[in-house]
């Protein structure tokens, strides 16, 4: 899962991160002109495991195993925090950070700490919340689209937890799939969530019950990276098969797109206007899919 291109795009659409051994890489859109690089170098922390842009277009954060870094958009000399591990979990701790979402309103940035979940307050850097509750590493954070107090995550437990950040309590715990999930992701109207497994399934879930609205299956390998378009009516998922595929939620169809990655897929984010689709793997290429 993490040694792959991670990619966001920012909110206004014309330009997406890239982040990979070292490097984070500023393309645009149109283009695809890469039009800066900033180089982020450590000889025992080599590649950014996650990557993503706040809502209101300010922000870029990036993650390596043991780093945290977040940037103003369009400053790119320094980062204006850095959030590291301690010393003692440096040595302990093979995981790392390797998962980062920014809530709605830009104010807050979670990411995984191995078991746990810490959050900060992007302006300040000051760390504000840490959520304990899973047994396994955690894998993905993702706020909800339209209540920013709302967290989901997921685990190597199998399972997936929904916090209320401000109270710093877990609201219900989502248990269906057969093994490890790797990534979650909130449908534009904050009512379904999907989540994407080692056990090749995605589970399409009604937040306010818990219950399995769908099982969707066509992938042959873990589901590794998902994500809704802006209408909500399509969501698109990339895999370990190398397999990127198209789901049309209410008609219940899918297709796969006609070229596949050599290597698994790592990531995939769609433009705020749906148009443009780009995919990041481990064969070290983005592809860049019109809608």
């Amino acid at each position: 899962m993490r040694y792959g291109l991670k990619l966001t795009f920012i909110p206004d659409q014309k330009y997406f991160i890239s982040g990979g051994n070292q490097i984070i890489k500023l393309w645009q859109t149109k283009t695809l002109e890469n039009l800066q690089e900033i180089s982020v170098t450590d000889i025992s922390d080599l590649w950014f495991t996650s990557v993503a842009t706040s809502p209101d277009a300010k922000f870029i954060a990036a993650c390596k195993a043991y780093k945290i870094y977040i940037w103003r958009v369009g400053l790119w000399e320094n980062p204006i925090h850095t959030f590291g591990k301690t010393l003692f979990s440096n040595i302990f701790d093979v995981f790392g950070f390797d998962a980062l979402a920014f809530s709605p309103n830009s104010k807050t940035l979670a990411a995984n700490n191995n078991k746990d979940i810490k959050l900060w307050n992007v302006e300040s850097g000051k760390e504000i919340a840490k959520l304990y509750g899973h047994s396994d590493k955690v894998t993905c954070v993702a706020f909800n689209p339209k209540n920013e107090q709302i967290l989901a995550s997921c685990s190597y437990d199998k399972t997936i937890k929904i916090w209320y950040t401000e109270s710093q309590e877990c609201l219900g715990t989502f248990s269906a799939h057969r093994d490890s999930i790797y990534t979650l992701t909130f449908s534009p109207d904050g009512e379904l969530l999907a989540s994407g497994s080692n056990d090749n399934t995605i589970k399409l879930w009604r937040l306010n019950t818990g219950e399995i609205a769908q099982t969707l299956r066509k992938h042959s390998d873990a589901v590794t990276c998902l994500v809704f378009s802006p209408d909500g009516k399509t969501l698109i998922s990339g895999s370990n098969d190398g397999k990127i595929v198209e789901w049309k939620i209410t008609e219940n169809e899918s297709q796969a797109f006609s070229e596949e990655h050599r290597r698994g897929v790592t990531s995939i984010a769609i433009s705020p206007d749906g148009n443009t689709l780009i995919s990041g793997g481990r064969d070290q290429t983005i592809k860049v899919w019109k809608r």
